[in-house]
């Protein structure tokens, strides 16, 4: 082919392309990683205009890294580019990370955010853990600079913060803040947790007359109970939460407390009740229109008439909390429940009293954590009587994900009872004298398949919708000389090793399994 009649094809492939409606550029960009998008916009000054919007649009899912995000700083600074519109106009979520030099990229997002022309058509910010809160505060609170701005996302630690006056940036929808504050930080400034629970409890006060439609409020914060822990300022903090926090839309929530250091923290404060109060009850019958509640706060008891149930749909907390809310008769259709235990609790095992039957519940997991988010092993499992009464309540369950305490044919009785199941996930703990890595053809001959395809053969022929079982083992390496028994020392750390097994099958008759194994190292 002649270089005249390659070039012709080109142009004429070319413009086939071009030609593609927007919407199938959509679809095509949706499957397509962020570093292929940014490859297609230096084809040609066509593919620049057409990708360039998708680019950009959302820059915090998937969460940008530190070095894209230190780039995309750059490019922004830059103001023109080849591409048009310039990529500051064609933003509506921007996130920024921390980097070595926080403090100079911080400086510049803020002179980004300053720059953007009135009327830009930014809609949310995610602000990980940066310096310079204090002048996105201000800038945040020009409605007429951003005037479609209404989700903002912030990850910060309390030193950092001089106020907290973004919280009351008008017209917000969707509020997430992470406030952290360490040992060291008190160490430096012991007025420092009086001054974080004061200042948050101004910003939070006025929270629900300057966004009245707020409907995703999402509250963690890190304080480490020590000496000089400001129990006043905190009692104020909680009390303002519960009295003067109601929205008419909040839909999804998520509280979460965390007062364990481990530096200072005592865990017999914990569950002998001597640790500050975090009761936030009143807060959650204030709120009767939650659809999504992430719980989180150790002293925070079930109300008696839960206004929300009837319609609450996602629910992650404690086992105890869930067990409550599910005494109550009302219709749930999925449930997520995580038991968040301790290990130094008595090695506490997963119970829960007799339940009134929830015929509309389809989804169900129950998983265990301790106050670290860390995986519990032995302990906080589902012993097979517990399991037998959560099937005998929810007997319409399409979506199980569960932790049991034994092996699996201990609970092949009560799973034949969940005719309509589709899916399960079966959590375990095993641990071997054999050291571990995450060759297949290893794990699979420490830990044989065929222990489980024997079992499912007996359940698959009355669990006639069951489409995939997986089962994931916790595992670890024991020496011989400690057996199965508790090793003190290694309780304190995470599974060596997550081992995922997938297991599929032909139908009607289960004449062979292929198992498809994945394994990745939990310890560094």
């Amino acid at each position: 082919m002649s270089h005249r009649r390659k070039q012709r094809v080109d142009v004429v492939y070319l413009d086939a392309v071009l030609d593609i409606p927007p919407e199938l550029w959509e679809i095509i960009a949706a499957s397509l990683p962020r570093e292929s998008l940014a490859a297609l916009c230096l084809v040609c000054r066509q593919f620049c205009s057409i990708i360039s919007p998708i680019l950009y649009r959302d820059l915090s899912n998937p969460p940008l890294n530190i070095v894209q995000s230190s780039q995309l700083l750059e490019t922004l600074s830059k103001g023109q580019t080849r591409c048009c519109p310039t990529p500051s106009l064609l933003i509506r979520k921007l996130a920024f990370r921390e980097s070595r030099s926080a403090n100079q990229n911080s400086k510049v997002a803020i002179e980004v955010l300053r720059g953007l022309p009135r009327g830009a058509e930014l809609r949310a910010i995610h602000w990980d853990s940066m310096p310079g809160l204090d002048d996105l505060g201000r800038i945040l609170r020009d409605r007429n600079h951003l005037p479609n701005f209404n989700e903002l996302v912030v990850k910060c630690n309390g030193k950092d913060v001089n106020n907290f006056n973004f919280i009351q940036t008008r017209g917000l929808q969707t509020l997430e803040l992470d406030l952290r504050c360490s040992i060291f930080d008190i160490y430096d400034d012991y007025e420092i947790g009086r001054k974080i629970c004061y200042k948050l409890t101004e910003a939070l006060q006025i929270l629900p007359f300057s966004s009245p439609l707020l409907h995703t409020f999402r509250f963690r914060l890190a304080l480490p109970h020590c000496e000089e822990f400001p129990h006043e300022a905190y009692s104020d903090l909680v009390a303002t939460i519960n009295e003067s926090m109601q929205f008419p839309a909040l839909k999804t929530l998520e509280l979460s407390v965390n007062l364990r250091d481990d530096e200072s923290f005592n865990e017999f404060d914990l569950y002998s009740g001597n640790s500050p109060s975090t009761d936030f009850g009143n807060f959650l019958v204030a709120n009767p229109t939650l659809v999504d509640l992430t719980l989180s706060a150790s002293q925070t008891k079930c109300p008696k008439d839960v206004p929300f149930l009837p319609q609450l749909r996602f629910f992650k907390g404690t086992f105890e909390f869930a067990a409550a809310l599910l005494a109550d008769p009302a219709d749930v259709e999925k449930l997520d429940l995580t038991f968040i235990g301790s290990i130094w609790a008595d090695f506490p095992i997963l119970r829960t009293p007799p339940l009134p039957g929830h015929p509309s519940l389809t989804h169900l997991r129950v998983l265990a954590f301790d106050l670290d988010g860390k995986p519990l092993k032995l302990s906080g499992s589902l012993a097979s009587s517990t399991f037998a009464r959560l099937a005998s309540s929810f007997r319409n369950l399409m979506h199980l994900d569960i932790c049991i305490s034994g092996r699996f044919k201990e609970y092949q009785k009560d799973l034949m009872l969940l005719t309509r199941l589709q899916s399960l996930r079966i959590q375990e703990f095993r641990t071997t004298p054999y050291k571990l890595t995450c060759n297949s053809a290893q794990l699979e001959t420490i830990f044989p398949p065929n222990e489980y395809t024997e079992a499912f053969k007996q359940i698959l022929p009355y669990l006639a919708e069951l489409q995939s079982i997986e089962i994931c083992i916790l595992a670890d390496f024991r020496e011989e000389e400690y057996g199965d028994m508790h090793h003190e020392d290694d309780l304190f750390e995470p599974p060596e090793m997550k081992i995922d097994y997938f297991f599929t099958w032909t139908r009607p008759l289960v004449q062979e399994f292929f198992v498809r194994v994945n394994a990745v190292s939990l310890r560094k």
